[in-house]
Formats: C-alpha cells, sequence, structure tokens
C-alpha cells in the first residue's frame, strides 16, 4: 500500500534546542515497533500496553504508533505523545486520520483534499505543527495512511485521484515545514 510519510524531528526544531536526533540502524538485527493494542480505535494510548506489549514480545519497541482521528476538530494529540515518549523514550508515531466519523467510504466530505489544499484548515494545521514541534520530542507523522484504497475520506479514489491527494500531502508538508517542524 502507497504510504504517505514524513518524519517530523520536533527536538531539532528549535535553533536553541539540542541537536537534531537521528535514529541509526541498530548494531546488531532489526529495530522493533508496534501497535500495541491501545485499545480497538486505534486513537487511545497507554504507557502500560506499551510495556506490557514489551514484556510479552520479550523486546522494548522503538516507536509505537496511534491514530489521531479528527472528529473533534485538528489538535495536537500532545497527552498522547508525552505518554509514549515517557517509556524509555519510545518514538511516538502519529497517524493523522483527516476524517469526522468512523464511516468508510467517500460519504465524510469534511476534511476534503479540496479543502485542504484551499487551506480551510491551514490554521489547525499550523498550530498543530507548532505544538508538534515544541514538544522537542522526536516524532513520525503520516498523513494519509492507505490513499490508494476507497474506504478512507482522504484517499484519491474519493478526491479524483492520486494528483490531489499528492498536492494535498504536499501542502500539509509544507505547512508544517513552514512552522519549522521539518
Amino acid at each position: 500500500l502507497i504510504r504517505a510519510a514524513m518524519l517530523l524531528v520536533a527536538a531539532a526544531l528549535a535553533t536553541s534546542g539540542p541537536p537534531a536526533v537521528k535514529v541509526l540502524p541498530p548494531a546488531h538485527g532489526i529495530y522493533h515497533a508496534a501497535y500495541p493494542n491501545f485499545c480497538p480505535t486505534e486513537d487511545c494510548v497507554s504507557a502500560a500496553r506499551i510495556r506490557a506489549f514489551e514484556r510479552l514480545a520479550g523486546k522494548r519497541i522503538v516507536w509505537a504508533y496511534f491514530s489521531d482521528n479528527w472528529f473533534g476538530g485538528i489538535h495536537f494529540p500532545a497527552q498522547k505523545v508525552r505518554a509514549i515518549w515517557s517509556v524509555h523514550h519510545t518514538i511516538p508515531f502519529i497517524r493523522l486520520m483527516a476524517r469526522a466519523n468512523w464511516d468508510e467510504g467517500c460519504t465524510d466530505r469534511t476534511y476534503a483534499l479540496s479543502k485542504i489544499v484551499a487551506g480551510d484548515f491551514d490554521a489547525q494545521l499550523r498550530a498543530y505543527a507548532r505544538a508538534a514541534a515544541a514538544t522537542r520530542i522526536p516524532l513520525l507523522m503520516e498523513f494519509g495512511t492507505e490513499a490508494n484504497g476507497d474506504w478512507f475520506p482522504w484517499s484519491g479514489p474519493c478526491n479524483g485521484g492520486p494528483a490531489v491527494f499528492r498536492t494535498a500531502w504536499r501542502h500539509v508538508v509544507s505547512l508544517f515545514r513552514s512552522e519549522g517542524a521539518a
């Protein structure tokens, strides 16, 4: 599946802050990452669940992902980010889910890609980027997971094709960069 992922290293954003965080390849083996069964809906977070998952796996994870659904608007999930980071500096992986409800398919037009490209949500997205940078925590962020299918409202099939998705993705990335969230 096409993954529209962007890396946001918030620790390197402030000029007076610490140097950029770089995740280097491990000396041996692979990094482990997971969605550690926070809850059935993927949008709640628990440090205890991460620890329990790691105990079961017998390994630490490097990052843990969760979905940030925009049901109540576009707001940076600072509390969830801090909860994940609190577990031996596990990197939060935030999936930005541009939807207003759980409906599958193309019926939810709240955050239509044309609206994102037109700048309808620029103020909220800029505030999100500033809040992400302010945490000074390295973050992985993804906008528009599985954009090639037709089950999410931000998908290409629901918004006029891959070119529209690409334009919206670039718009979001540009906004984040303009706010110092590289």
